[in-house]
C-alpha cells in the first residue's frame, strides 16, 4: 500500500469491496515501463519502497519488490474492511488462514493477508489516510476480480458470511466473481484470484502487450461482463500475469450485476445454448442474460477467459 491523496478524500469502502491490487516484481523498473506504456500509468514513489501508479492523476495500484526471489509474480486484490483484526478473527472462524497479521503502514492504514479454506490468497485494507482505488472501473484501472475456487459451495459459504452485504446488500454492485478452477486449470493449480483491468479497445490493447513483449494467452473474445483477453509478461524469468476487459457495448450486461434474492440461483453456472458462456454470478444473484461470444468455437470460454491471471 502506498499513499495518495486524492483517493484518501474518497470515502470508505464497504467491507468485502475490492478497493485495491499490487504486484510484487522481480523488476519494478520494467515493471513500471510495460504497464506505464500499456495503461497510460504514472508513478511515484512510495510508502516502504513500493511505487504507486497512477491513471489521470489518480491512484490505481502499486508495484512492490519481491523480498524473495522464488515467490511468484502476482496481483494480489484487497478487500476493504473497517476493523482488519476482528475480520482476521472471522476468516480463521470461517475456516481462513492468516498468512500475514495486521500491520500498520504508517498513517496509510492497515494491511493483513489471508487464504480462504481452499488457500487462495487475497488481502485485507483497513483504511487510514488512505481509502482505497482512487480511480477504478474505468480504462487503466481495476475492473473485475475472479476466484477460482475448487469447491464453489465452500467458497459461496466462506465469501457469502464475510461479505454479504458488499455481495447480497441492498447497494450491492460486486466486481468480483468465482468459477470452479477445474473447468480451465490443470487438476494441481491452487485456488487463487485473477484481477483484470479496464481498456477501451481490448484487441488494441493486446496489439500493444505484445509490441512490449508480453506473450497473448486468450482473447480477444466476449464475456458477460465485457470483451476479455490475457497475457504474460517475462521479467528476470518469472511471469506476470494479467487479464484486460473492455466493457460490453451499450444493452449488455456490465461487469456489476445488481444480487436480488427474489431469484435464486440453484447453481452459479449458467451457460449460453449455443456458446456455452459461463456466467459468474454468485448464488442469489439475478440472471442478466449473455450474448454469444464473437470467438466460441465450441469451447467453454470461461476457461479461456482467465488463462491469464
Amino acid at each position: 500500500m502506498a499513499e495518495n491523496s486524492t483517493s484518501a478524500r474518497e470515502a470508505a469502502y464497504t467491507e468485502g469491496v475490492p478497493c485495491w491490487v499490487d504486484a510484487q516484481l522481480a523488476d519494478v523498473a520494467a515493471g513500471e515501463r510495460f504497464y506505464g506504456e500499456l495503461f497510460g500509468w504514472s508513478f511515484r514513489p512510495s510508502h516502504g519502497g513500493t511505487v504507486w501508479a497512477y491513471r489521470e492523476g489518480r491512484s490505481v495500484a502499486a508495484l512492490a519488490q519481491k523480498t524473495d526471489g522464488r515467490l511468484p509474480t502476482v496481483w494480489t486484490v484487497y478487500f476493504a474492511t473497517p476493523d482488519a483484526r476482528a475480520l482476521t478473527v472471522r476468516i480463521r472462524a470461517a475456516g481462513g488462514q492468516v498468512v500475514t497479521a495486521p500491520v500498520p503502514v504508517g498513517e496509510l492504514g492497515v494491511t493483513a493477508l489471508a487464504t480462504d479454506p481452499e488457500g487462495a490468497v487475497f488481502g485485507l485494507w483497513q483504511p487510514g489516510t488512505h481509502a482505497g482505488f482512487g480511480l477504478r472501473h474505468a480504462p487503466g484501472a481495476f475492473v473485475w476480480a475472479e476466484l477460482y475456487a475448487r469447491d464453489t459451495a465452500t467458497a459461496n459459504t466462506f465469501y457469502g458470511g464475510l461479505f454479504h452485504d458488499a455481495l447480497f446488500g441492498p447497494d450491492a454492485e460486486p466486481d468480483v466473481g468465482r468459477a470452479p478452477v477445474t473447468t480451465v486449470f490443470p487438476a494441481l493449480m491452487p485456488p487463487h484470484f485473477l484481477v483484470h483491468f479496464g481498456v477501451v479497445d481490448c484487441a488494441a490493447a493486446l496489439g500493444e502487450v505484445t509490441r512490449l513483449g508480453g506473450r497473448i494467452q486468450a482473447g480477444p473474445f466476449d464475456t458477460s461482463y465485457g470483451t476479455v483477453g490475457g497475457w504474460r509478461w517475462t521479467t528476470r524469468g518469472r511471469r506476470s500475469r494479467c487479464c484486460s476487459a473492455e466493457p460490453p457495448p451499450a444493452g449488455r450486461p456490465g461487469p456489476r450485476r445488481r444480487p436480488s434474492v427474489r431469484h435464486p440461483l440453484p447453481e452459479y453456472v449458467q451457460r449460453h445454448p449455443q456458446c456455452r458462456l459461463v456466467r459468474n454470478l454468485w448464488p442469489g444473484q439475478e440472471e442478466s442474460g449473455c450474448v454469444p461470444p464473437r470467438r466460441c468455437g465450441g469451447e467453454t470460454l470461461h476457461g479461456v477467459a482467465h488463462i491469464c491471471g
